[in-house]
């Protein structure tokens, strides 16, 4: 499945509550995070703060909004290719579902926007070149 779609939400606070409903709601079957630890500030040589896990880096983030971050989660359910993302930008956060291209990519924007209350969200699909 080479076209992947990404949908992805606005939101304008932060909140550990919208990681765990964005897992709960999207990847229902189990998630793996994508990384060991996260760094504060983000890619650092030498960070002053290290997360090893996402929970916890999510609520120093939410006292923190000056912090940017990105955390990935891959579905632990056999064969599913879904993907969740969160993306801590200035004081908000863009929350992310990433699926096969031509599934459903309309919907799960919609279910992003409803369970978000928000209306700024955006699909795309894009190839990715199998390595």
């Amino acid at each position: 499945m080479p076209y992947y779609a990404d949908c992805y939400v606005l939101v304008t606070h932060r909140s550990p509550r919208f990681v765990e409903r964005l897992i709960a709601e999207f990847l229902p079957d189990g998630a793996l995070e994508a990384a060991d630890e996260y760094e504060i500030p983000q890619d650092a040589d030498q960070p002053a703060q290290v997360f090893t896990k996402a929970n916890d880096l999510a609520e120093f983030l939410e006292n923190h909004p000056e912090e940017t971050q990105t955390i990935y989660w891959h579905s632990t359910a056999p064969g599913d290719h879904t993907h969740a993302n969160v993306h801590y930008i200035d004081g908000g956060m863009i929350l992310g579902i990433g699926i096969p291209a031509g599934t459903n990519e309309d919907e799960i924007l919609e279910s992003l926007k409803r369970t978000f209350d928000t209306e700024l969200g955006a699909a795309q699909i894009f190839f990715c070149k199998s390595v």
